[in-house]
């Protein structure tokens, strides 16, 4: 694993944790990589829910990159956007990192930002260069955290007993939340003014801490990024758990997939990780159109009831500030599971009719798991009906906004309405919708230039990469970094998203008995006129039906 500053000065937390020094834009930043906050879940571990940490007295290095967990490839490899700074992948890997501006006394304490990645509950990591703290700690002036979790069947592998209890992935999350109250203070955060936020799963994981009982009181305010857990893969019941993961189980030449025997959970703990993380990765196990199979279980301690249902009652995090954001083109990205289409083809080589567009939309949308099928007909001529017959890029990238639609935008903006809750809960909600396609060399990041601003790309300006990896960026999109990471921060600090060219940002609220629902649109250039209200309501009434009956 390589080193972030191999000429840092060290620095020492309580005589426990060796970090080092750092700049960024002359303000000088404590750095502490790969902080243990859990016992290595492995051996009996595997699969149980994690313990804490018992330090043993030596001084813990924290001056490198941790382990990655171990993930399921979900996109290729071949982009910056997807480099690590760590190279090694293990089940030892429940660590956290830590970006803190220097102190002017031992008690300054800052507002703290929790980052929760994403990559469906099966991949990611906490050491992707895209989510290096360093920028968004020293210009927003805010203490950075983000924390690791285990993925796939070793983060949520349910057989119905406390061997294999399901949803650890979250309880691990939930540890590095506790971990963080009672010490994040040693590093000049304050525990009372925390914010947890994440993109995709991670925006999935966010919402799921807010309904549950076990984690809601360890943070103050949420920020749920394209992608809300009232889906599919986020939401089944112990019968339908237990089913999908025998399939993997048998998958992994651990039993008949009949039933959890003491041999099978055996044979589950000795099987080497990554074989594991392969039979996950099977066709059968994810039918899905987005390809991932359901992964959380509801009905045990950290997610007591359906999280549709547990949004109906009310079941949820009270008195808090929560800000759900968007981005234009979240279901591009996934496509080439169904278009035979290179993730980075010129626009030049895209050919496609506006009925092979409609055929294509109408046969993913087969594919949606609900009690009720997809009305294909209606979808296609709400999302199609008005597109001209020839512009194929345009048609290509209409049927990722669809599927997008559904997955992830019109999840979270019914998540936050609920959250909202007419105004019942004291919550208060924000909204934000990303359109700006900020495109830098070819290869530097997932997006195809034909997918406009597609899923999480607001993440590369609230981390600051721009900024940090500034060659093929414009000066439009380093100073839109620079205004997302203040907002950002602003957010963590106040509770409230700050006014944006002196016109208010303002909360839902409701008038005359419906909810109003205002959003601002960023964009390269700032406009007051982009705040707007009412986001997709159309389009999200149409999908809600399906969401629902999931």
């Amino acid at each position: 694993m390589r080193r972030v500053d191999e000429k840092s000065d060290e620095l020492n937390v309580e005589h426990k944790y060796n970090g080092f020094k750092t700049t960024f834009e002359g303000k000088e930043l404590d750095v502490y990589l790969g902080i243990p906050f859990a016992e290595p879940p492995i051996g009996d571990l595997r699969f149980r829910k994690p313990k804490p940490y018992k330090w043993d007295g030596q001084v813990i290095d924290a001056k490198t990159w941790p382990n990655n967990c171990i993930e399921v490839a979900l996109m290729p490899n071949n982009s910056e956007w997807f480099r690590q700074n760590s190279d090694v992948w293990s089940e030892d890997c429940l660590y956290l990192n830590i970006w803190s501006p220097q102190r002017k006394s031992s008690y300054t304490q800052r507002p703290v930002l929790v980052w929760i990645h994403g990559g469906g509950l099966i991949a990611g990591s906490s050491t992707h260069e895209l989510t290096n703290g360093e920028a968004l700690a020293a210009l927003g002036d805010v203490v950075v955290v983000s924390i690791q979790y285990r993925l796939h069947a070793l983060g949520f592998l349910y057989s119905g007993t406390d061997e294999a209890p399901g949803n650890v992935g979250l309880w691990d999350q939930a540890m590095a939340l506790q971990w963080i109250q009672d010490n994040i203070a040693h590093f000049g955060g304050d525990p009372n003014q925390v914010t947890i936020f994440g993109c995709s799963a991670g925006g999935w994981s966010v919402s799921l801490h807010v309904l549950s009982p076990i984690s809601r009181g360890l943070f103050r305010n949420g920020i749920v990024m394209s992608g809300a857990g009232i889906v599919h893969q986020t939401g089944q019941s112990p019968q339908q758990s237990l089913q999908n993961w025998l399939k993997v189980a048998k998958a992994a030449k651990c039993g008949d997939g009949k039933q959890f025997t003491d041999k099978d959970m055996e044979c589950l703990r000795q099987i080497p990780a990554q074989e594991l993380a392969q039979s996950y990765s099977q066709p059968e196990m994810t039918s899905d159109w987005m390809g991932i199979m359901a992964i959380v279980t509801y009905g045990d301690q950290f997610l007591p009831e359906r999280p549709l249902d547990m949004l109906e009652k009310k079941n949820f995090k009270k008195d808090m500030s929560l800000l759900a954001t968007t981005c234009e083109d979240e279901g591009g990205l996934f496509l080439p599971r169904h278009v035979k289409i290179d993730y980075f083809i010129p626009h030049s080589e895209i050919k496609l009719s506006k009925e092979e567009a409609i055929e294509i939309l109408k046969n993913i949308s087969k594919q949606i798991k609900s009690d009720i099928p997809v009305n294909v007909e209606a979808g296609a001529r709400l999302y199609m009906s008005s597109l001209p017959s020839h512009d194929s890029e345009l048609l290509l990238r209409t049927i990722g906004i669809a599927m997008g639609d559904f997955l992830l935008v019109c999840p979270t903006k019914q998540f936050a309405k609920a959250v909202f809750s007419d105004g019942q809960t004291n919550n208060k909600v924000y909204e934000y919708h990303y359109t700006s396609a900020a495109k830098p060399t070819p290869g530097k990041h997932y997006c195809s230039k034909w997918m406009g601003a597609c899923h999480c790309m607001d993440n590369i300006m609230q981390f600051g990469y721009p900024i940090r990896h500034p060659e093929g960026y414009s000066d439009q999109d380093i100073a839109l970094s620079r205004r997302m990471i203040d907002s950002l921060a602003y957010f963590a600090k106040h509770n409230e998203l700050p006014p944006q060219e002196g016109i208010e940002w303002q909360s839902y609220y409701t008038l005359n008995g419906d909810v109003v629902r205002p959003h601002y649109e960023w964009a390269i250039a700032p406009n007051a006129g982009l705040f707007k209200n009412a986001l997709k309501e159309t389009e999200c009434q149409f999908w809600k039906y399906y969401i629902d009956r999931q």
